[in-house]
């Protein structure tokens, strides 16, 4: 167990509105916030003075009377919003960082109606458990990340990103059909058994393979997380991932400090360029969330 040294606050915080983060090889996130955060430096505890203590029960209690004044729902509706939106990040973060061992895009079905997400995660957990095995077996280590999404009708299915490859043990090439579609051309699809899942209708495609090299696999992937507009996947976990998945570096620091002039001076050295800025503003009467300006550094060559 690491030992933690407790000291004053005003030693054990570091402020900053600015987050870096590196997703992989190509492509870096600069968050700027219009307001500070604090965070307490690694391996240090906050000993609070009985000052520090009372202010931050008064802010608690300003918390519980502005959340009880705005009722329920739309509080509710904010922090939901919230709380997609966080998932969403973390969805592209690892999707982006841990992109190159990704080979297949699976949706997993239930032949009956199952709208019971709890007994759905069991099936899910068992698929994936059994899959892990015997990819150990083989030698090779077992990545995935996806969501659980509610159709219209209520019933529970699973989009997920994996390390199986298509036309190998686990994804057997099962059918060819020739399907119309919405232009009026033809296509052929090419349908597969996935080993292990046994509860319904199951379908991949090949990543590698069978998509454009311009196409964003994780911008796809999030768009199954604004499906469910109710709140059934509000009260459980909305994201589905390995362990083994790598986390993108953070940095955080004040905008104003050298430290981040010299990290940016550092990522344009390296051949980053600057693709896209997003500001996003602030339109709801939280004053606990601030604009952000979202900045997309990647690679030229990308």
């Amino acid at each position: 167990m690491n030992k933690k040294f407790i000291v004053p606050r005003h030693e054990a915080i570091n402020k900053y509105n600015t987050k870096i983060k590196i997703r992989g090889d190509n492509d870096i996130i600069i968050k700027e916030y219009s307001r500070q955060f604090e965070k307490i430096k690694p391996g240090l505890e906050v000993c609070l003075t009985e000052e520090e203590i009372n202010e931050k029960m008064e802010l608690m209690k300003k918390k519980i009377e502005t959340f009880e004044t705005n009722k329920l729902d739309n509080n509710l509706q904010e922090i939901r919003k919230d709380s997609l939106n966080r998932t969403r990040d973390k969805l592209l973060d690892y999707t982006f960082t841990n992109g190159y061992k990704f080979k297949s895009f699976i949706t997993l079905t239930f032949k009956d109606n199952i709208e019971d997400i709890n007994y759905a995660n069991k099936k899910f957990q068992n698929y994936i458990d059994q899959v892990r095995r015997y990819e150990k077996k083989k030698g090779r280590e077992f990545f995935y990340i996806g969501v659980p999404e509610f159709q219209n009708r209520g019933a529970v299915h699973y989009h997920i990103l994996t390390s199986l490859e298509c036309n190998q043990e686990l994804i057997e090439k099962k059918s060819i059909i020739t399907v119309k579609g919405k232009n009026g051309k033809y296509r052929n699809l090419e349908y597969y058994n996935l080993k292990y899942w046994n509860e319904g209708f199951s379908s991949a495609f090949d990543i590698i393979g069978d998509i454009n090299k311009d196409f964003n696999i994780g911008l796809y992937i999030t768009k199954y997380l604004y499906k469910d507009l109710g709140n059934k996947l509000w009260i459980n976990k909305k994201l589905l991932k390995s362990n083994n998945l790598i986390k993108p570096s953070e940095l955080n620091l004040d905008k104003e400090s050298e430290e981040y002039k010299q990290a940016i001076e550092y990522i344009e050295k390296k051949g980053y360029v600057l693709k896209y800025s997003n500001y996003i503003e602030n339109k709801s009467n939280n004053k606990y969330i601030p604009d952000i300006t979202i900045l997309t550094y990647k690679k030229n060559n990308i």
